[in-house]
């Protein structure tokens, strides 16, 4: 257990496997009092590591750019050819 600031302290727990971890707060002073709190538990729960979504995303996005740019060019384009008018042969 570490002092964090004041009379705040803090403590890592590691657990090894999941499960209920029990615990208690014991304190005591330099004058010889004690005080121990109620018993607390936390349950640990296995779950799979998270997947990292981050490059599929930034990949959808630059697809959709393109494509969009893609069009607005093709559409430009295309305006460009309609106002020309028809071609004539000879």
């Amino acid at each position: 257990m570490a002092l964090e600031a004041g009379d705040v302290y803090w403590v890592a727990l590691t657990p090894t496997a999941p499960g209920t971890v029990r615990y208690h707060f014991y304190a005591a002073d330099d004058a010889g009092n004690v005080a121990v709190s109620q018993e607390y538990s936390l349950t640990i729960e296995t779950r799979p590591p998270a997947t990292e979504y981050t490059l599929v995303y930034v990949a959808i996005v630059v697809v959709l750019a393109v494509l969009a740019i893609a069009y607005l060019l093709w559409r430009r384009k295309r305006k460009g050819a309609d106002e020309a008018g028809p071609k004539e042969t000879s």
